[in-house]
């Protein structure tokens, strides 16, 4: 995997007041006030490390590549990943950086809202040492608008038949043209309904899906992945769109929502299942996700992913 690595502290506060306006919604604090934290949380975050994580714990044999810096957060990071069992011999540890850290206000059944210190280092061409590089897959996901790292990537992809996944982030897709020169060497894209739309340029006021998804399978990749929260996932596989729901769950905070659906996707297509079995697998672990505080702390192991597998869940052709 290939992406960000973070500290992050979840704090429970049900001390907040939700300021609803049209099409946005506000968290609220008393200014001045001393506010009551119920719990507080310390895990590691950044889309790197969460899909090295789901990968993990379904059994296969993952590495990640991040930065960090020679700082407790960054030492928090390693200790974890060694903790899960990934290779941490591809991690940066950068003295002159600091290591990305989050602050995640949260209250069950009401919402959250993270505030990021973005770490001082990014992950350079230089910090890889390319050629000692050998996997079967790339999971690529945000590293802050670096499309030269990830055109690299790409090309490192395709010289050693790497199969490359990607889920990029905010920063990369406000950079439309230079991803859509990118698109033909990637396997799988891996966007959110929102980012979607960003993609191919249709307005956030047009929600009808057969619309977006006519629109989304011209994109010069080979398969495409949506997830759409409530609505559920689609997935296209180049011929037609297949469509799952979820798995109905009490939810908690859903932060790495998003990074455990496209890894447990990406570890059903590694094991070689079906496509709904793929897409049931990313549903299981992104509701496990959700049912806790944190991004890893509801990640599936393998013996957790088979109770889930047995379980009903709507998946059809669109």
């Amino acid at each position: 995997t290939i992406g960000s690595a973070t500290l992050d502290v979840f704090l429970s506060c049900h001390d907040f007041e939700i300021l609803e306006q049209e099409n946005l919604k506000k968290i609220a604090f008393p200014l001045g006030a001393k506010i009551n934290i119920e719990d507080a949380l310390f895990e590691t975050g950044g889309g790197g490390t969460n899909t090295a994580t789901t990968f993990s714990r379904q059994g296969l044999n993952v590495a990640v590549i991040a930065k960090v810096g020679k700082d407790f957060p960054g030492t928090q990071v390693l200790k974890k990943l060694t903790e899960e069992h990934i290779d941490t011999q591809y991690v940066i540890r950068d003295e002159n950086d600091t290591t990305d850290f989050s602050t995640i206000v949260w209250a069950p059944m009401k919402g959250s809202v993270i505030l990021v210190n973005r770490g001082k280092g990014k992950l350079e061409l230089a910090d890889i040492n390319w050629e000692s590089l050998s996997a079967k897959w790339f999971h690529l996901s945000s590293i802050e608008g670096n499309l030269e790292l990830v055109k690299k990537i790409t090309e490192i992809a395709t010289s050693k038949s790497i199969t490359l996944a990607w889920n990029p982030g905010r920063k990369e897709l406000e950079q439309r043209d230079a991803i859509l020169d990118l698109l033909p060497k990637i396997e799988l894209l891996i966007l959110n309904r929102t980012e979607i739309q960003q993609l191919v340029l249709i307005a956030d006021h047009l929600d009808d899906i057969y619309q977006l998804s006519k629109r989304a399978q011209e994109l010069p990749c080979k398969k495409i992945l949506i997830t759409d929260g409530h609505n559920g996932s689609y997935y296209w596989n180049g011929i037609n769109w297949i469509r799952a729901g979820i798995f109905k769950v009490e939810r908690q905070e859903a932060t790495g929502a998003g990074d455990a659906f496209g890894a447990g996707f990406v570890t059903g297509l590694i094991k070689g299942y079906s496509e709904e079995d793929c897409l049931k697998l990313a549903s299981a672990n992104a509701a496990s996700v959700v049912t806790a505080p944190s991004a890893k702390k509801g990640i599936l192991t393998e013996e957790q992913a088979k109770e889930w597998m047995g379980k009903e869940l709507e998946i059809k052709n669109l």
